[in-house]
Parts: structure tokens; sequence; C-alpha cells
């Protein structure tokens, strides 16, 4: 290939790539502005760095307690810097251990993995995933107020999620699975998966009497 078409084919490479990005022309939110957001973000008004600093600040070191009528009864949600990755789907765009767990979550919060890598890393990869990236600052309202439903245990569930966390918020639902954290204690939960859906299938509801914030610690045991 020439030179001239060889820049040419770059450069449309790069416009093709570019069109799948949702760009606005907002100011850049704070990590203060998403716990009140109203609608998705733009890739200009928002970064994966302050995605990471706000998960680290308002999710991570507490935990979330809820108590239910059901025979669940208690469930203790926390959430930890090395599930941010997975949870924004990282997996589906960059292959690798490093690009996983604290390693992935301190490229997130230095500002190594950004929108823009991703999307010259793998852009089918990023695609898929954008939406899901945009919605992820809603899991602080959706963790202060959701609708609850159990998962059917007989659907398939590669991640194995007892209940979902999920609300609608502007022209999406936003879902947050939850499972066992450990067989040891059985009312801890941990988020497996976190997505954005134009639909949603009906499911049982379970009703939430009382939720609160506690230490990250609270009620844990370390008996095995």
């Amino acid at each position: 290939m020439s030179l001239p078409k060889l820049l040419m084919w770059i450069g449309l490479e790069r416009i093709k790539a570019d069109s799948f990005v949702y760009r606005g022309n907002g100011m850049p939110l704070s990590i203060q502005d998403l716990l009140t957001i109203q609608k998705m973000p733009s890739t200009d008004e928002i970064s994966l760095q302050t995605i990471a600093m706000f998960y680290e600040e308002h999710l991570c070191n507490r935990q979330f307690y809820y108590e239910l009528k059901h025979r669940q009864k208690i469930l203790r949600l926390r959430f930890k810097q090395g599930d941010l990755c997975h949870l924004l789907g990282v997996h589906y765009v960059l292959r690798g251990s490093q690009y996983a767990g604290e390693s992935g979550f301190q490229k997130l919060k230095k500002g190594i993995i950004t929108f823009d890598s991703l999307m010259q890393a793998n852009v089918g990869g990023f695609r898929e995933v954008q939406f899901r990236m945009l919605y992820f600052p809603f899991i602080y309202q959706l963790i202060h107020g959701p609708t609850m439903v159990i998962n059917d245990p007989h659907e398939p569930n590669r991640v194995q999620a007892m209940f979902t966390f999920y609300n609608k918020y502007t022209e999406r639902y936003v879902e947050l699975k939850l499972r066992p954290e450990d067989k040891i204690n059985p009312i801890f939960f941990i988020p497996v998966s976190f997505g954005d859906q134009r639909k949603i299938k009906p499911r049982t509801k379970v009703e939430i009497i009382n939720q609160k914030i506690l230490d990250y610690d609270d009620g844990y045991s370390l008996d095995t």
C-alpha cells in the first residue's frame, strides 16, 4: 500500500472509530456532580479517571445494609476497588490480568486506561460497553433507592447472581447483579455485574424495609 493510501486508510479508520463514541458539548463533571446526575454523560463530560475516584470515594470502604421482607432478611453489600474494571466491562476491550483487579483499578485512577485508549485498542469491544461505562455513575443513586428483584435460579446465569437492583434512568434501565460474598458470611454480598438495558423482564420483587450505611467490616466474620 502506498504512503498516501495508507494515510488515507488510517484517517478513515480514525473517523470510523470516533463515530462510535458518544460525545457532547458539556463541561467536565466533577465527582460531586456524579452523585445527582440526571442524564447519561458524554465522553467529553466524564472520564474513567473521574469514575474511578468517584467509585473509591463514595462506594468503597463502607457497606450498604438492607433489611428485607424476604427469607434472606439482611443483605450487606460491599464494593471493592478491584471489582471496578469488571463492572465497567474493561475485560471486553482489553485482555490480561494487568487490566483487571487492583492493577486495573490503579490504571483507571491514574488515567492510563481512558476512553480514547480503549477505543484505539479495540473499537468493537469499546462500542459494546460504551453505554455501560457512561451509565455507571447512576450506580450511586441506584444503591440508595433500588428496586430489588429475585433472579430466576433456572435461567442461564454466568455470574450466579441471586438478586438484582435496578431502576430506570432517562431511556435505559440500570441493573446491578449481586451474589453472596462467601459461604461463611451469607448475608454479605458483592456486585458481580453492572449493565444497562432498554427493556427488562418482569421478576419477583423484594421489599426493602430499611437501609443504612455501616463500616466496611461491621458484622463480618473472618472465621474459617
